[in-house]
């Protein structure tokens, strides 16, 4: 009975070492899908490849053809903000990292429904590591984060927070962002 025993235990053991074959996990794809007017014919969507990398593509639905394509981190949010005649869509997305910085990705469509991609300006201030948080208001973009000294790890921030806020501006037929002053 004993021998019998051991047998079944040691059996048990050894077919527990077989590691079973990992499923491959599917892309998740998702689609932004506005209401307003404005936006029909474009289709707006994100396909998921890691907890940490999207692809994000703009495409005109009549047409099928891509008007933007890149490699991103996940979307977090979008807004909507109308500029004259215009309308600009935000895609804000966020890192994976442990700062978890936001980028923003605007999307300025013209009147003449004409879709292009403006460059956001990057965060240029010397204390800035990430944790920031986005919010639109009145048609500008607030950008609040926790303020670092120099020397500071990212886990030890100085307790303030500075905002920066973005005003979208159409010059000589082209879209720039101006830091107003809070």
């Amino acid at each position: 009975m004993r021998k019998i025993l051991i047998l079944f235990i040691v059996g048990m053991l050894f077919s527990c070492t077989d590691k079973p074959k990992q499923n491959v996990k599917k892309q998740t794809m998702k689609r932004y899908i506005t209401k307003d007017n404005f936006f029909r014919g474009f289709l707006f969507s994100e396909i998921k490849k890691s907890m940490s990398l999207s692809d994000f593509e703009i495409s005109k639905v009549d047409t099928d053809s891509i008007i933007f394509h890149q490699e991103v981190d996940p979307i977090e949010n979008i807004y909507g903000s109308p500029l004259g005649n215009d309308t600009i869509l935000y895609f804000v997305t966020y890192s994976a990292g442990s700062g978890a910085y936001k980028q923003i990705l605007p999307f300025w469509i013209q009147g003449n429904r004409k879709v292009e991609y403006v460059k956001f300006p990057p965060v240029t201030e010397t204390d800035y590591m990430g944790h920031d948080s986005i919010l639109m208001k009145n048609g500008k973009i607030y950008r609040s984060f926790p303020t670092y000294k120099h020397n500071d790890t990212n886990v030890k921030p100085t307790g303030k927070v500075k905002t920066l806020i973005y005003k979208p501006e159409i010059i000589n037929d082209s879209l720039f962002f101006k830091i107003e002053l809070p």
